[in-house]
């Protein structure tokens, strides 16, 4: 039972921790002159803006569970991800290469 809530705590702190270390997190705007034309239909982009909540690479709460929340753009579809060392500067790619977005931090 107390090893139980150990892990139970160990768990916790850890998904608090990364969600707060998230380095993709935050509000980001679209550099049309760097990304593809059709970039701004990539998921998640609105008015030539992206904004990614912390818990999305930590499990944070669903949108099921919480109905404030927009919906995942598409369940199922994978971008690359890559973030500059700095931080400013966020490029995704889709899989076959095809669209690539490039964002730089608002």
């Amino acid at each position: 039972m107390i090893l139980a809530r150990i892990i139970a705590l160990g768990i916790a702190l850890t998904s608090v921790s990364l969600a707060e270390d998230n380095p993709v997190a935050g509000a980001w705007r679209l550099n049309a002159a760097q990304s593809s034309p059709d970039a701004a239909k990539l998921p998640g982009v609105q008015n030539g803006g992206l904004r990614i909540r912390k818990e999305i690479f930590t499990g944070g709460k669903s949108a099921a569970q919480n109905p404030s929340q927009p919906a995942a753009a598409k369940p199922g579809l994978v971008l690359k991800v890559d973030l500059a060392p700095d931080g400013q500067k966020l490029v995704l790619t889709s899989p076959d290469g095809t669209r690539k977005g490039v964002f730089l931090r608002d």
